[in-house]
């Protein structure tokens, strides 16, 4: 649908809906025909028809929904996963595109998140999903994600929002940390207030702001983000060679050497005619262990083969 006057951005818009393939991708590239459409009175005709567009593709939508299908392809969980929930214009698409490779939309107007936007998140070799789910006030958010997700960042603003999150929350059973975000904005008082009552809560909490960017404080919600984690690093080594191969495979706590030789390869176990560790779990440098015995995290094992 071609426009007079229409500018670069609204064409970019217009390309991107005839190629996107479900209906939440296609409604969130007309709301942005619809945003960047000139506004004059030759163009009146065009956003009518783009608006009547949108309400089409929303009730065609919410029959979907209603039935129990879905207009996208799941979100397949790679290891472990961490969701960023909260109301619009909290703050969310701003932590992700700081703490990950994603580059979301970020706007000042409300609800520009309209699908989950995922990234990765790279932390001592450990490989996060992070996932930025639409706002919770918004048509757009979705339970399913954060009802299985690992973790919860709660991307709030002030106290009352961790309670006003509690509705949309009542089915996940992840961990949770509560991120109160734009504390750039507090006074020294009122964050000591905030942080004593946080505390006097017994919540698990971090006060964050991505409007001022420091690597240390960005590095801290790293780590704090990676300790909410019920996992261990293990790393493999071939006998030929005198390091690890630096990439940790993800395990359990209480993990066995069984279990990381069945989760590298199922027929492992059978061909293996020797093992060794290194790191925590070792009495000594090199130790001969079975295969019953009990790793640690950032444990170094070797499997010799026949």
């Amino acid at each position: 649908m071609g426009s007079a006057n229409a500018g670069p951005e609204y064409a970019a818009a217009e390309k991107k809906y005839f190629n996107a393939e479900s209906l939440d991708d296609k409604i969130v590239c007309l709301d942005d025909m619809i945003r960047t459409c000139p506004k004059h009175k030759s163009s009146e005709k065009m956003l009518a028809e783009l608006k009547t567009r949108k309400i089409k593709l929303l009730a065609k939508l919410d029959k979907l929904k209603k039935s129990g299908k879905s207009s996208r392809k799941g979100i397949r969980k790679d290891g472990p996963q961490a969701v960023l929930i909260g109301f619009s214009n909290s703050g969310k698409s701003s932590i992700l595109n700081a703490l990950s490779n994603a580059s979301p939309l970020i706007a000042n107007y409300k609800f520009s998140t309209k699908a989950p936007v995922i990234g990765t998140l790279d932390i001592n070799n450990v490989k996060v999903q992070l996932i930025d789910l639409p706002a919770v006030d918004s048509e757009f958010f979705d339970k399913s994600l954060a009802n299985t997700a690992d973790l919860l960042l709660l991307v709030v603003t002030s106290f009352s929002e961790i309670s006003q999150l509690e509705p949309f929350l009542v089915n996940s059973s992840g961990k949770r940390l509560i991120i109160m975000n734009k504390s750039d904005l507090l006074t020294l008082d009122d964050q000591r207030r905030l942080d004593s009552k946080l505390r006097t809560n017994k919540l698990n909490f971090l006060f964050f702001s991505t409007k001022v960017f420091d690597p240390s404080v960005i590095n801290s919600l790293k780590s704090r983000i990676l300790e909410q984690f019920d996992i261990m690093r293990v790393f493999t080594k071939e006998p030929s060679k005198k390091e690890h191969s630096g990439i940790p495979v993800i395990m359990k706590p209480g993990s066995t050497v069984e279990d990381i030789a069945n989760k590298i390869h199922k027929g492992l176990i059978s061909d293996i005619k020797e093992i060794r560790i290194w790191g925590p779990s070792s009495k000594f440098s090199g130790q001969k262990v079975g295969l019953k015995h009990v790793l640690k995290d950032l444990d170094v094992v070797e499997f010799k083969t026949r």
